[in-house]
């Protein structure tokens, strides 16, 4: 019921609306119909008047020029322009003004000069290859100025006599811009045709009475050339003088312009549809817009539909100039109502109609898509919250343990030092009894000593009873023994040594126990720095702003490197890794083999290693103890991947055989040739994946029972980035297993080139790359220093001594951190709070041009008050400052590396300082004492 109700308001709301506008839209057309209609006419009328009144200056223009090529009356009536010269004045007024020509005529009085200006008008016509040689001859008439009867046939005219005129003149036509079309028309008498005669009568008068700027337009005339039809046209007469006697009136300039190609040039492109009646008071002619918007004559007379005469619209003397008025009356045809009247309402009827019934049945539906909207934001909104959780999980969790330990080893070694204190103070009393004890002794010795030579001095004197001699005796020999037995018991007897110890043992267990706690914090702090690098790493891969600096590296050396650290991780876990190439396979050839120790691979070394640990490293996490971690390396010479094979060949260059660029690892590389792709497969007996599992698989974020299989660690983008990483050096990944409880394998393609000879320079020896361990297991030496990973920069083999540090960063802590440790390594150094200060100290510092105090370090944080790293680092440049800078920064997107770098920095480390990357970089910057003290 409700639903049906529901239809039929919808129905009637729809139908209401619908005739509402069609009444409306109908009233506005009517009203935009008026409107314009009457803009439509008034910009044809302001155009008519624009136009003409254009052509009246180019006119002037012209009769000026003309003027000034004839200067004096002397040179009249036997004066015009070279037909180029006149040409090329006239071609551009022509097109601009849209003209059919433009006319030279030469004002004569009978009967003076008409012979002389004949003979020179014919042998102008003559000899001027700009007119046709017939010009101005017709049969029977022959030569000379001419002039028509009424029934069209020529006569000489030399007198100039004429109806309508008290002026006995001729006015023949010498020059055109087209001679050759139009010769019929030269050397007419303009004078001898009424309505040409009047408008050149207009002009006379008005330059006889000092207007000099005069002009008139002819009425309706048919022109001469003008034989196969009616065209309605109309001349723009303008007097010439000249330039040196500007009174005299010698020629005038004729422009020649049909009245369809005028109107045609005033009619916007939209104006359709519409009648114009011309009238020049005498003579009537209707003109119309076609649907193509061009002008066509209809005919002589008012030829307009009548039904329309409400809407004339009638401009009168629109030429502004003197003799002839016209005026034009505008119509409407039934081609203009169509466009504004009929189908708007309509249209505009069904459109709301329709609009409103698709708002209606949309309307029915909105609950679903907004509950489903709802739902998806919801969605949205817990999947980031679960990252936010997860992210929070993944970096508060190993900095607990950081937090937890430091808490640990700081009471651990409170405690220490007050055992340390006891220690001490027990030796401290220990010793104050023994000089005690000593001193005791002495003095009984000594007064045991006295009372026996007493006796002896007695008995000496008298031989008395012998048992008063023997009694004493027996008691000093009894006082005797018991002093010796108590020194020797002080002096053998050592009671607090095993207490001490005891103790010395103690702090022993206490100081190895510190050493492994501190691992586990590094190991803590180094898994939140890795969520925060994948992070990075993610980002910049799904940004793709990822660069990778690539490199001709050897894929052996490359393998190596990456997989050697986790042979210790393997083996305290209790896992067998094995590591099955084919260069060591007895069945290869050992041809093969020299080719197969040989092949490199195009790519950034950083990131390659990171692809490789990171496989082998979730191989581990994900392997139990006593099960097998397998690594099999194989080359694949005839499987050539089409994107790789082309970055290969666009890298060595089209022609092969140039020496390699400059980055190789091996020096005299040649001849390099695409050779196939490495097929590099690490094989794990963990918990394996399901076909569910797989379809998940190398995208962002995906974890499979986190907390029973990673122990709650990961962030799930591990692989996502692998295979961005991959891409990025035009392989493939993939990966297989066949099910729950069954393990895995993750594949890596990598296309390989070879150089096509070997030589045995050239040759990587096994020997140089296996070694054993002490319990056999197969692990990778540094080897030959022609074998290292091309991973570092050419630089001087000068070495730098490190003394004195300059440490600037505004937090302390840090400072103080990084001074404890350039204390222990023998530097001293000098402390600054932000980059203004560090520049005042090192200006000092270099001004003094004392050895003793100069800086031969200094680290540089980014961020600071005052002044920030990079700019305190362009200016110690610019005071001169050849000291190493090496900066600090948390902001390690790689434009901020940059812009470090770019202001002086030689190097740049990102926070948490890594111990190993500063050593990496005392290296690379030939830090003598410091680099090797560190390392």
């Amino acid at each position: 019921m409700e639903k049906s109700l529901y239809v039929v308001i919808v129905l009637l709301f729809t139908g209401a609306c619908g005739f509402i506008v069609f009444y409306e839209i109908q009233n506005y057309e009517y009203l935009l119909y008026g409107t314009s209609y009457d803009s439509t006419t008034l910009q044809i009328h302001t155009s008519l008047n624009e136009g003409l009144s254009y052509n009246l200056h180019v006119t002037q223009g012209l009769a000026s020029s003309v003027g000034i090529h004839c200067p004096y009356i002397s040179s009249w009536p036997n004066c015009s322009l070279p037909s180029h010269s006149y040409k090329s004045l006239v071609d551009p007024l022509i097109k601009i003004g849209l003209l059919r020509d433009m006319a030279l005529n030469i004002l004569l009085y009978p009967p003076h000069n008409i012979a002389s200006f004949e003979a020179f008008a014919y042998n102008l016509f003559a000899t001027d290859k700009g007119y046709d040689p017939k010009s101005g001859i017709s049969t029977p008439f022959g030569k000379g100025i001419y002039s028509k009867y009424p029934d069209g046939s020529r006569y000489h005219d030399v007198t100039g006599v004429t109806s309508f005129s008290t002026r006995n003149v001729l006015v023949p036509v010498l020059q055109f811009d087209d001679n050759f079309s139009n010769k019929n028309a030269l050397m007419f008498n303009l004078h001898s045709e009424k309505n040409r005669g009047e408008a050149l009568d207009k002009v006379m008068d008005g330059y006889e009475r000092g207007q000099r700027n005069v002009s008139a337009v002819t009425k309706i005339v048919q022109l001469v050339q003008d034989v196969d039809g009616i065209r309605p046209a109309c001349l723009m007469m303008y007097p010439i003088s000249p330039s040196e006697e500007p009174y005299k009136l010698v020629a005038f300039i004729a422009i020649i312009q049909n009245w369809d190609t005028v109107i045609g040039r005033a009619i916007p492109s939209n104006a359709k549809g519409i009648d114009f009646v011309l009238s020049d008071g005498t003579a009537t002619f209707t003109f119309t817009i076609s649907s193509d918007t061009t002008v066509k004559l209809l005919g002589k007379g008012d030829l307009h539909d009548r039904n329309y005469n409400s809407y004339q619209r009638t401009y009168y003397d629109f030429t502004n100039t003197g003799y002839a008025i016209y005026n034009i009356k505008y119509y409407p045809n039934e081609t203009y109502f169509p466009a504004y009247l009929k189908i708007g309402p309509i249209v505009g009827c069904i459109v709301t109609m329709v609009f409103i019934l698709l708002l209606s049945s949309l309307f029915a539906v909105y609950n679903y898509y907004l509950h489903r909207q709802l739902q998806h934001k919801q969605e949205a909104l817990d999947s980031k919250r679960t990252f936010v959780r997860f992210i929070s999980h993944e970096i508060r969790t190993p900095l607990n343990t950081v937090c937890l330990g430091l808490k640990l080893l700081q009471d651990e070694a409170h405690e220490a030092l007050l055992l340390s204190k006891q220690t001490r103070v027990a030796v401290v009393e220990d010793d104050v009894e023994k000089c005690v004890n000593s001193e005791n002794q002495k003095v009984n010795e000594e007064d045991n000593q006295n009372e026996y030579d007493t006796l002896i001095n007695r008995n000496e004197q008298s031989t008395g009873s012998l048992s008063t001699v023997d009694h004493t005796l027996i008691k000093m020999e009894g006082v005797t023994n018991h002093s010796v037995s108590a020194s020797r018991a002080l002096t053998t007897s050592k009671p607090n040594n095993g207490v001490h110890a005891k103790e010395k043992k103690t702090l022993d267990g206490r100081v190895s126990g510190w050493v492994e706690l501190i691992k586990d914090i590094e190991e803590s702090s180094n898994n939140a720095v890795d969520v925060l690098n994948e992070l990075m790493s993610y980002d910049k891969i799904e940004m793709k702003t990822l660069e990778i600096e690539k490199e001709i590296l050897p894929i052996w050396t490359l393998l190596y490197s990456s997989i050697k650290p986790f042979y210790i991780q393997a083996r305290e876990k209790g896992i067998q890794m094995e590591l099955q190439l084919e260069t060591e396979s007895p069945i290869v050839s050992d041809e093969r083999k020299r080719i197969l120790r040989n092949l490199y691979v195009i790519g950034d070394p950083i990131r390659l290693v990171q692809v490789f640990r990171n496989l082998v490293s979730n191989a581990l996490k994900f392997s139990d103890s006593g099960s097998i971690v397998k690594i099999d390396v194989t080359w694949v010479p005839d499987h050539m991947l089409t994107e790789g094979y082309s970055v290969l060949r666009s890298a060595i260059g089209s022609s092969l055989g140039k020496d390699p660029p400059a980055k190789q690892p091996m020096k005299g590389l040649s001849d390099l040739e695409p050779a196939g792709s490495v097929l590099i497969s690490v094989e794990d007996s963990g918990p394996g994946l399901s076909a569910d599992n797989m379809k998940l698989l190398f995208k962002e974020g995906v974890q499979f029972n986190a907390n029973q299989l990673q122990a709650g660690g990961g962030s799930g983008l591990g692989l996502w980035i692998t295979k961005g990483l991959v891409n990025l050096h035009n392989g493939k990944i993939s990966a297989h297993s066949p099910g729950l409880g069954q393990g895995a394998t993750f594949m890596v393609e990598l296309p390989v080139l070879k150089h096509s000879v070997v030589t045995a320079s050239q040759d990587i020896s096994s020997e140089h790359l296996n070694d054993q361990d002490s319990e056999g297991t197969k692990i990778l030496t540094e080897g030959p220093a022609s074998l290292q990973l091309a991973v570092a920069k050419a630089r001087s083999t000068t070495k730098v001594s490190i003394r004195n540090v300059l440490v600037v960063d505004d937090a302390m802590l840090n400072r103080k951190m990084v001074c404890r440790l350039l204390g222990n390594l023998g530097c001293s150094f000098t402390e600054a709070t932000n980059g203004s200060e560090a520049v005042l100290t090192m200006k000092k510092v270099l001004d003094s041009n004392d050895p003793e105090q100069q800086f031969d370090l200094v680290f540089l944080d980014f961020e600071m008050p005052v002044m920030k790293g990079p700019e305190a680092a362009a200016e110690m440049r610019r005071l001169g400052c050849k000291t190493i800078i090496i900066g600090i920064t948390g902001n390690v997107l790689q434009a901020d590396v940059d812009y470090f770098m770019g202001h002086g920095a030689d190097t740049v480390l990102s926070k948490p300082m890594s111990f190993l990357k500063l050593t990496d970089s005392m290296r690379h910057l030939n830090c003598s004492n410091l680099g090797d003290h560190i390392l």
